[in-house]
């Protein structure tokens, strides 16, 4: 009688969400590299020039076209990186699974200055809370002059 042994592999399998895979919104050229992007480790550096290397029918202008979408969409977060003392050392990605995942994110760093706002931005419910602004005190005068708050007394009827 014979053992038969398979080589045991190192998984080549990844578990990831997936919400931006069957969001309709998201172009199939947008998905594939979201989900080659959720394949990386998470201290992988998205590299412009690694994404097109790896595919032989893509250019960079797809992959980039594929990365202002997935920016577009609040896939992708892009901010300018510092060092320690301060200066500009290049463009930095996040890549979010989820909304929920960006939402936190972005919370978590409220300075973060992004090079573009996603649309889930703009929502009530997703936007970071920023300090109210004053508003301008004064009031516009109406077409006859008098101000809202002037009260013009009735001369006819002076009890009131």
């Amino acid at each position: 009688m014979s053992i038969i042994r398979k080589f045991k592999k190192q998984h080549p399998w990844v578990a990831i969400d997936k919400t931006p895979l069957e969001d309709a919104r998201l172009s199939f050229k947008a998905r594939g590299v979201m989900a080659y992007l959720l394949c990386k480790p998470d201290d992988w550096t998205v590299n412009l020039n690694h994404l097109t290397t790896v595919s032989e029918k893509d250019g960079k202008e797809a992959i980039q076209s594929a990365l202002k979408e997935l920016e577009k969409l609040g896939y992708i977060a892009r901010y300018r990186g510092r060092n320690d003392k301060g200066r500009i050392t290049g463009w930095e990605l996040v890549v979010f699974e989820t909304f929920d995942d960006a939402i936190a994110w972005r919370k978590e760093n409220p300075k973060v200055e992004l090079a573009n706002s996603p649309e889930w931005a703009e929502t009530p419910e997703t936007k970071v809370q920023e300090p109210a602004k004053k508003k301008n005190q004064r009031r516009a005068k109406p077409a006859d002059g008098k101000t809202q708050n002037q009260v013009q007394p009735d001369l006819e009827n002076p009890m009131t």
